[in-house]
């Protein structure tokens, strides 16, 4: 520990506040990634209706969160924002928490609803912030999600067949993780990088005057905030603005994150079983932590390198997608070592592609102002529930058809698994 507290005050004050951006970042983003995903598992809502139904009661909320979110924000402080998050989110998990888990599904599908929306509130307000934070913000929050993502594929293995406890167990530590992310926000997360490293070279010439003229921390007091346009005004301006960004940046999000979503979880059941695992439960977990490894890896991958064109990624990821449904369609690809790799690779190269469009917004919208450079950030994500949606649905589709018929010599997990 001492070593540690040496090591860092050798660090310069630039790079101390880096360091605190990319841990900030990265709780809020394990935050939003985990919080969710452990409401609907306690919700249990997969008992009385297929997965296709369950995947579209937990993103339709999300997807119109997404796009109309940020026309407000503007209007709402930013230290607000979080507090307003926070609760939705604590209400959501109370509610789940006490109720008992045969409570009639539309009770269980209206929390679903409060904790996506909520959620998708919670991504589009941080994602807003990297017009002051940059690639770190950017990457620190890659590692949050990435990591979130690997949690929320192995914690219901541990919880149910390591630790004998019931998946609606976990929602106690959702209040742990809350408490994590509003002292991350209001503690922990600097003064707004972009205001002192102009290297990013994403700042407008309007938004060094406002830091002139405001010495507060950003994070308490929003310079962004403009009462004279009236609200009408600025959802106009708004609308084509987001026209103008679905093609670069929403599009190849939405098509990088549906072929994900086809690889996992999409198909997952229909992969050939496995002797080397002792029930499916273990075979996700494992197929999930390889996917969502690549992932973390892809999304922090900003901070080292950044493709020119994200289309050669999409391509590349097309490519294992299609090599994805064919271990589940030929018995000799169906081995776990060529299956889990192409997991890996296919989680690694959609993780590269969500951080390659976001670092490209922030240099391409760098000339805007700060307003509209927050909508823009804010909106773009809107993309990856898109293509998480369509992705599952049509997974869920490809996996009932691949499961109606045998694989080879062997057999599918479906077959063993309703």
């Amino acid at each position: 520990m001492s070593t540690l507290r040496t090591s860092l005050r050798g660090l310069s004050p630039q790079l101390k506040d880096e360091l605190r951006t990319f841990v900030a970042f990265g709780i809020l983003g394990f935050g939003t990634a985990t919080i969710a995903p452990t409401v609907y598992a306690a919700a249990y809502l997969i008992i009385p209706f297929p997965r296709a139904a369950v995947v579209i009661i937990e993103t339709l909320p999300a997807l119109a969160a997404k796009l109309l979110v940020p026309h407000i924000l503007v209007f709402v402080p930013r230290w607000l924002r979080t507090l307003v998050v926070a609760f939705g989110l604590l209400a959501a998990s109370v509610a789940i928490d006490n109720i008992p888990p045969n409570v009639h599904p539309p009770v269980r599908i209206l929390l679903t609803l409060l904790a996506a929306a909520a959620t998708a509130a919670s991504e589009v307000s941080f994602l807003a912030l990297l017009r002051d934070y940059g690639r770190v913000g950017l990457a620190g929050w890659g590692a949050g999600t990435g990591a979130g993502g690997i949690a929320v594929a192995v914690m219901p293995y541990v919880l149910t067949y390591r630790w004998g406890l019931f998946l609606r167990s976990s929602v106690g530590y959702i209040y742990y993780l809350l408490a994590a992310m509003v002292l991350a926000y209001f503690l922990l997360l600097p003064k707004a990088l972009d205001s002192r490293l102009p290297r990013y070279g994403d700042r407008s010439k309007a938004d060094d005057d406002e830091d002139e003229n405001n010495d507060s921390s950003l994070l308490l007091e929003d310079p962004l905030r403009d009462p004279t346009l009236p609200f009408s005004e600025r959802v106009r301006q708004n609308l084509k603005l987001a026209s103008s960004l679905i093609g670069p940046y929403m599009v190849p999000l939405a098509v990088g994150r549906g072929m994900q979503a086809l690889v996992f979880p999409g198909i997952t059941r229909a992969l050939g079983i496995s002797s080397s695992f002792e029930a499916y439960a273990s075979y996700y977990a494992a197929y999930g932590l390889c996917f969502h490894l690549g992932n973390l890896v892809g999304r922090t991958s900003v901070l080292v390198v950044q493709y020119p064109k994200t289309k050669g990624l999409l391509v590349r990821l097309g490519l294992l997608t299609v090599i994805g449904v064919a271990t589940a369609s030929l018995h000799f690809l169906a081995i776990p070592a060529v299956v889990f790799v192409v997991a890996l690779s296919a989680g690694l190269v959609g993780g590269a592609v969500y951080s390659n469009v976001f670092a490209a917004a922030l240099v391409e919208i760098g000339s805007a102002s700060g307003l509209d450079r927050e909508f823009s950030l804010g909106v773009i994500g809107a993309g990856e529930t898109v293509g998480l949606l369509t992705g599952v649905v049509l997974g869920s589709f490809l996996e009932a058809g691949l499961c109606g018929w045998g694989l080879g010599h062997g057999r599918r997990w479906c077959h063993v698994v309703k």
